[in-house]
């Protein structure tokens, strides 16, 4: 098989070099760009694009293969700015080829991937658009491939499907059957550790039946203690704050009555080490407090997992994943189970009390993460009805 590369000072340009000499049906096979010497390739041109690709398989798929060889560069240095594609059609085609093997271009190995099995490629490129890494795509769809042969997207992804669900575990704290349970929720400010207890504070109570009672600790941002009195007043509930260790037990201790209590905390920044430090130092002792990290699901990764590695510390015992409803990408939640395994509790979709939270469990898990997907693939939305959170999996 022909693998040729292409340059040209746009990726314009560079594209219509490879449909003028492979035709409109070529495959893209990577993009990047390559930095030159300003002036070397006219003024102010200081990087250049490449492209490869190969001739279309349409009409003898039979014949596809790994490459074999490689042709030499085919360098059509432009005298004068090629023109752009002018069809509507052929911009979507361009766009999406760009699209699809920008993503692929983070393994080198997905190209033996594509020329021998399109339909695991269209599978790899669903996850990875969905925020999951290159390298667990890679490797759940290589399993999948082994027990859903044949070819079929839509048998291939629910394969996938269920290996991500097979990392994840889920707890069910609160819900002691013998004793009082106490929960507190840490996390950085903003992911929205006030209303989650809200919400499950009406659930607990309303749904639940249990007696509940709500403590604050946040002593630092102006308001916080209001803001879930309010919260607390209108679900008929105690709350109660504390400042220090000593008020910490002396609450715990006018709550000795309740089921259940939940224990709002200030939101901190993970690199406040003095803040961190005394967080440790109000909870130390304290066995029967079970401690739940709140994470926002719109925090980029790499900060995602900085969080849950300083806030370790306070050895929690759960995730709580917030603003699902306020991302697509939602794949960084299973990045963020497998590097740092532990259970997810709860999920909140919204700023909705109570409506908007769910416990953590497979079926909801399976609807939060792959939803948005299900348009991918043509039978995807038969493989399950509706559940509590209205999405179809």
């Amino acid at each position: 098989m022909r693998v040729k590369r292409y340059q040209a000072n746009s990726i314009k340009d560079a594209m219509a070099l490879v449909k003028k000499d492979l035709g409109a049906d070529a495959l893209i096979v990577s993009t990047k760009k390559i930095p030159v010497q300003d002036g070397e390739w006219g003024p102010g041109v200081r990087q250049r694009f490449e492209v490869t690709a190969i001739p279309s398989q349409k009409g003898n798929p039979q014949q596809v293969e790994e490459p074999s060889r490689e042709e030499p560069l085919v360098d059509l240095r432009p005298r004068r700015p090629s023109k752009p594609l002018e069809t509507a059609q052929g911009s979507v085609e361009m766009n999406r080829l760009r699209e699809l093997f920008s993503l692929l271009g983070h393994r080198e190995d997905a190209l033996g991937m594509l020329l021998s099995d399109p339909a695991a490629t269209q599978v790899y490129v669903a996850l990875v658009r969905a925020g999951i890494s290159t390298v667990h795509a890679r490797d759940w769809v290589d399993q999948a491939r082994a027990s859903a042969p044949g070819g079929d997207p839509a048998r291939l992804f629910k394969a996938v499907m269920n290996l991500v669900l097979k990392g994840f575990n889920f707890s069910r704290p609160c819900e002691i059957k013998a004793g009082q349970a106490v929960c507190a929720f840490v996390g950085p400010t903003g992911v929205g550790k006030t209303t989650t207890i809200a919400k499950l504070a009406a659930d607990l109570h309303l749904t639940r039946k249990k007696n509940v009672g709500l403590l604050s600790i946040d002593n630092y941002r102006i308001g916080a203690a209001e803001q879930l009195k309010t919260y607390a007043s209108i679900l008929g509930l105690p709350c109660l704050q504390a400042f220090n260790q000593k008020d910490l037990q002396y609450a715990l201790g006018r709550l000795a009555d309740k089921d259940v209590v939940l224990i709002d905390t200030a939101g901190q920044s993970q690199y406040d080490t003095q803040r961190m430090r005394e967080m440790e130092a109000l909870f130390d002792g304290e066995r029967r407090i079970d401690i739940h990290l709140v994470l926002s699901a719109v925090t980029c990764e790499s900060e995602m997992e900085e969080t849950a590695k300083r806030f370790g510390g306070l050895d929690f015992s759960s995730y709580v994943f917030t603003k699902t409803d306020e991302t697509k990408k939602r794949g960084a939640i299973v990045n963020q189970v497998l590097k740092r395994p532990m259970p997810v509790s709860f999920i909140s979709t919204g700023q909705r009390v109570p409506e908007d939270f769910f416990r953590a469990d497979r079926e909801t898990m399976k609807n939060l993460l792959f939803s948005d997907l299900q348009g991918s693939f043509e039978d995807y939305s038969a493989a399950g009805e509706p559940n509590a959170m209205g999405l179809s999996v």
